[in-house]
């Protein structure tokens, strides 16, 4: 049964951030994702989630300033307390609001520093972070993404990440496997998809090469969400794309698996 989950970051922008949960699930949504959460009330979100009855999906963990620019520090060599320190202040945001999947964004490979000691940081602080997390049931989960929207980022192929899966050797790692990112890097997302799929814990679509709504660029995601479904995947969707116009006007495509945005259609969320 395909499960779809909606990334508040992206979409539902049109109400303030504390009503998008209200609006997701007055929709249809079970789940949601959005990649930051540090900057608000752990305890309210906690709340904001039980009240409306959502399952949050992932966070990012040890983002560092992401605002600023920075796209995670786990590559750096430099920062491995630092990276240590944050992702054991995730896990208790983790704990707190029942977050299953901890993202780890790899980061840029730092000025200076070759790409082998990055990997080498890279690959030891998945590692550990798995291991810290291996007692609770969670996950760590690392995301490739295309150098044109990120260049130098550590993982720009679903190849680099899946070898650092494999040299890590933890059970409780695994892909977040974004269509958009796949797309643009390289191309042939659906045999791509089937090749990755036993690394794969969480899929995320938006359409190529603008980032929209299924129906609004190269890629058939309708097409490719139900044969995910045929594959036997039974992890979550996370809808994390642009909408290309409005946020209701974008969901019709998404009737067929229980999403109904004519319930916005009062504006209210």
């Amino acid at each position: 049964m395909v499960k779809l989950a909606a990334s508040i970051s992206f979409l539902f922008n049109e109400w303030p951030f504390e009503d998008r949960f209200a609006a997701a699930r007055r929709v249809g949504f079970r789940g949601i994702e959005f990649g930051v959460p540090y900057g608000y009330s752990r305890q309210d979100l906690a709340e904001r989630l039980r009240e409306h009855g959502l399952k949050y999906l992932n966070f990012l963990a040890a983002p560092g300033d992401w605002a600023g620019g920075e796209r995670g520090i786990a590559c750096n060599p430099a920062r491995r307390d630092e990276f240590r320190s944050e992702f054991d202040r995730a896990v208790e945001w983790a704990v707190a609001l029942d977050v299953d999947l901890l993202h780890v964004p790899a980061g840029l490979v730092p000025q200076g520093c070759g790409r082998d000691d990055a990997m080498g940081a890279l690959r030891d602080n998945l590692a550990w972070a798995a291991d810290r997390v291996a007692a609770s049931g969670r996950q760590v989960v690392i995301e490739p993404v295309n150098a044109a929207d990120i260049p130098g980022f550590a993982i720009h192929t679903l190849e680099q990440a899946i070898e650092l899966l494999r040299q890590s050797k933890r059970s409780n790692m695994g892909l977040i496997f974004d269509v958009y990112h796949v797309a643009r890097q390289e191309g042939d997302v659906t045999w791509r998809l089937r090749d990755a799929l036993s690394w794969v814990r969480h899929v995320q679509i938006a359409t190529p090469p603008m980032r929209h709504e299924p129906g609004a660029g190269d890629v058939d995601l309708v097409w490719l969400i139900d044969e995910l479904d045929r594959m036997g995947y039974r992890g979550w969707i996370g809808c994390e794309y642009r909408p290309s116009k409005g946020t209701v006007e974008s969901l019709d495509w998404a009737r067929r698996y229980g999403i109904d945005p004519s319930a916005l259609e009062d504006g209210r969320p």
